[in-house]
């Protein structure tokens, strides 16, 4: 849990909080935040899908053994769709809440890895 813990820290961003309509607390806050892509917008489908395309296709890229081998963009799908989940994990969620989100993720890691591959056809038309 301390591994989960140091990562959700590695990752997270933390803006100061400040009172709705305490107009010169907002002004004097620095909203700025240093980071190309943060937690929050890593569990966007259209940010964890464009993170797995782009890392797989550099990966493929830089190593031409793995060109045209569609497990990488899976594999990556499948450790993004756990990385959102392990970031997502509260320690006041019950053992039941846990298994539907993790569930919930590998199904959402699958989603992932078919934006990623360019599947867009679930189910083909019957003649």
């Amino acid at each position: 849990m301390t591994m989960v813990k140091n990562l959700r820290n590695l990752v997270s961003v933390s803006l100061p909080r400040v009172a709705p309509g305490d107009v010169a607390a907002a002004a004097a806050a620095d909203e700025s935040v240093g980071v190309f892509i943060s937690a929050q917008s890593l569990v966007t489908f259209p940010v964890a899908s464009t993170v797995v395309t782009v890392v797989s296709q550099v990966l493929q890229a830089v190593f031409p053994a793995l060109k045209g081998l569609n497990l990488v963009p899976l594999i990556l799908a499948f450790v993004i769709g756990l990385l959102v989940y392990a970031i997502s994990m509260t320690g006041q969620m019950t053992t039941k809440e846990k298994l539907i989100g993790l569930v919930i993720a590998v199904i959402n890691s699958f989603f992932l890895a078919a934006s990623a591959l360019g599947i867009s056809t679930v189910m083909a038309q019957q003649p």
